[in-house]
């Protein structure tokens, strides 16, 4: 008689690789320091309940990308979830990418990564390929976020911005809470495809956020999945890592998770937003910090352009003092 052996899972680590700590509505010189570290406690707790083994913490490079990690350290107490240091940069034409590296001090001292509008996106994404201590990911790439490289340029640019970078960020949940609602009301879906314009566009595009397509996106590179969640309450979609044993220390999680393995699972909690109640508090609270974002953008754009616009005229005016003959 024979005995066949049980088939035994290879062991796993759970990676998100897209997070946003939030702590402050606009930026950290202007937020309060003890509601952001009661935030940030929250946070960690949600971390161990939802078992992550890696996360990626990718601020937005206009709300203090530095600050925020730092703060999130200071909360983290005996979680055993290893905080990756990051920022979601914006590039001069306003595209988002994340760049992220083991080592806080020195990611979070580049100017060239966390000053916003500062960069070009081509020039970036050569900037961290050429460093070996940064990595970069294209976030969201076929997303209605306004930091999307399809909002700006064409699919082949998309690929070859992929193809430097060498991650892409195949899963974005995002818009999770919204296809949750529309599963709910199906008749509220409906009349999006056929009673608004281009709603069900939309849609499709939504659907392509949280799975992007192979075909627009390309192969060769690192898939990634990426919660982007701003709220506690989004936090829980990552991606499972096989891997040969588990690592035992922050260096080893580091070296699986820019690592090409091929089995990069994306996992969705089945909790997630099963009461209404938590489906539209995430709604209503992503809706306002899309407009708070959205709109110190703006600010800081029009800052940048009007002192564009004052150096270039003080060089003029200098220039003409200089000129002979004046």
């Amino acid at each position: 008689m024979t005995i066949e052996k049980a088939a035994v899972s290879p062991p796993v680590i759970r990676v998100d690789y897209h997070f946003h700590p939030n702590l402050w509505r606009f930026s950290g010189k202007r937020g309060n320091s003890k509601s952001a570290g009661k935030k940030a406690q929250r946070i960690w707790k949600k971390f161990d309940e939802e078992k992550l083994d890696v996360v990626i913490c990718a601020e937005h490079a206009f709300k203090d990308p530095g600050k925020a990690y730092a703060c999130m350290m200071d909360a983290k107490g005996e979680s055993p979830t290893y905080l990756v240091p990051g920022v979601e940069a914006l590039t001069k034409d306003g595209i988002d990418v994340i760049v992220f590296s083991s080592d806080p001090d020195y990611l979070y001292g580049i100017r060239e990564i966390i000053t916003p509008f500062e960069t070009s996106l081509p020039d970036l994404l050569s900037f961290v390929k050429k460093d070996p201590n940064l990595y970069s990911i294209i976030p969201h790439p076929l997303s209605l976020a306004r930091g999307t490289i399809t909002r700006k340029y064409s699919h082949a640019m998309l690929r070859k911005c992929i193809r430097e970078a060498g991650f892409v960020e195949k899963h974005n949940m995002s818009f999770l809470a919204f296809e949750s609602a529309m599963d709910r009301f199906p008749r509220v879906r409906s009349a999006l495809k056929t009673r608004i314009k281009k709603g069900k566009k939309t849609l499709e595009t939504i659907a392509m956020t949280r799975k992007a397509p192979h075909n627009r996106i390309g192969k060769g590179v690192i898939f990634t999945t990426g919660s982007d969640a701003h709220h506690v309450g989004d936090i829980g979609p990552h991606a499972e890592i096989q891997c040969n044993a588990l690592p035992i220390n922050d260096e080893q999680k580091f070296a699986l998770i820019v690592s090409h393995r091929t089995h990069r699972k994306p996992v969705i909690p089945k909790k997630m937003y099963k009461k209404k109640s938590s489906i539209f508090r995430s709604l209503i609270a992503n809706g306002i910090i899309v407009l708070c974002e959205g709109g110190h953008k703006n600010v800081l754009r029009g800052k940048k352009i009007i002192r564009e616009i004052l150096v270039k005229t003080s060089k003029k005016i200098i220039h003409k003092k200089k000129a002979p003959g004046k």
